[in-house]
């Protein structure tokens, strides 16, 4: 009869450890996903802002960034916060205009989550405006959009 008692205990333990790191790595999953969704958002939102100030040019690095002015978003601040947005986001700054420009905002891949759990910015996101941006910007006539 004791042994029946010592292995309940042990399943019931094993059960609560096992229960606590899974609760443990939902919360961290979703902590995670949280942070990479508002660090794209700001992005997307920097490289609005880029395009806009340097008439329809793409960035070369987050340097470049950096220069805007300062923003708070959410749990952010730019560009106090910019080595942590850059653990949660990649930008290719090797893209052209004239790439990104085909793309659709689900097709949009300049900007993407480096790993881990995320939702989906994208659809959050400016990335419509962003494109519309860079179309205006980049339509033959050269115009700069108003």
């Amino acid at each position: 009869m004791r042994w029946v008692l010592r292995v309940v205990v042990v399943v019931v333990c094993l059960v609560a450890l096992i229960g606590g790191y899974c609760v443990y790595r939902a919360i961290s999953d979703a902590l995670h996903a949280e942070n990479v969704l508002h660090a794209g958002r700001l992005t997307i939102k920097l490289l609005d802002d880029y395009v806009t100030e340097h008439d329809g040019k793409w960035p070369s690095s987050w340097t470049d960034l950096k220069k805007l002015p300062p923003t708070d978003w959410a749990m952010f601040e730019w560009p106090k916060d910019s080595a942590e947005v850059q653990r949660y986001i990649a930008v290719n700054f090797a893209a052209g205009t004239d790439s990104i420009a085909t793309q659709s905002v689900q097709e949009f891949d300049a900007v993407r989550p480096i790993k881990g759990s995320y939702y989906e910015f994208r659809d959050e996101g400016n990335v419509g405006s962003l494109l519309k941006k860079i179309r205006e910007y980049n339509r033959p006539s050269k115009t700069k959009p108003k």
